[in-house]
């Protein structure tokens, strides 16, 4: 599920979200030989993820910076974060 907000006129426009995510892992992990030592991974089967990130964009949409958290959480024990930023420009 996602919800999603535009604002501004003119020179400066943003749009800012926010997303929620239910995970579910149908795979029963992997598996690799290196050098004869076998390694594995088996994930968390069932999670969630909550995030929000935006875009300003001006100078009539030429450039543009962007970014997002994301936080993520399995109902087995474990969680993570991750971020992203980002700049673009039109020419």
């Amino acid at each position: 599920m996602a919800l999603n907000y535009d604002a501004g006129t003119g020179e400066g426009r943003s749009h800012v979200y926010t997303i929620v995510n239910l995970t579910y892992e149908f795979l029963d992990g992997t598996a690799v030989d290196v050098a004869g030592v076998d390694v594995a991974f088996e994930p968390d089967s069932f999670g969630a993820e909550l995030g929000l990130g935006g875009t300003y964009r001006w100078a009539g949409g030429k450039y543009a910076l962007s970014g997002e958290a994301l936080a993520s959480n399995s109902f087995e024990g474990s969680y993570g974060f991750t971020g992203t930023l980002g700049f673009s420009a039109a020419f």
